[in-house]
């Protein structure tokens, strides 16, 4: 899971169509960057998206989200109206229990992210297994 770090300051400074152009850039960049053929990512509300890598351990997908957050901390978005500079922050968990659903993988997922956020942002945390 992964999130734009303050992202209500850009909506604040730019404009919600900047914000809107920030997060559509954002989700090219990921899906730039995860495998077609057997991984996804898509919009989980406002700034969040989920990442999904199949067949992916936990160490393999920390170090593919620590790419991806490399990447957004050095792109310079650039629009006609703007230059916007944003980090974000990665939650990642892997399925270790047959016990959760869909809805107690993305709560341990958001947990972890969670933790990236008040431990300090733009950086990636993994979960306890579960």
């Amino acid at each position: 899971m992964a999130d734009i770090d303050f992202f209500k300051v850009v909506n604040d400074t730019y404009g919600h169509l900047i914000g809107d152009k920030v997060i559509r850039d954002i989700a090219k960049l990921i899906q730039a960057s995860i495998r077609k053929d057997q991984d996804w990512v898509g919009r989980y509300g406002g700034e969040e998206f989920l990442i999904t890598l199949n067949n992916t351990d936990v160490k393999d997908a920390f170090i593919v989200c620590e790419k991806i957050r490399k990447i957004i901390e050095n792109t310079t978005f650039e629009y006609e109206e703007a230059k916007v500079k944003v980090t974000a922050s990665f939650g990642v968990y892997g399925i270790v229990s047959t016990k959760l659903d869909i809805e107690g993988f993305i709560n341990a997922a958001d947990k972890s992210l969670y933790a990236a956020k008040v431990t300090g942002r733009n950086k990636t945390v993994i979960s306890e297994n579960i």
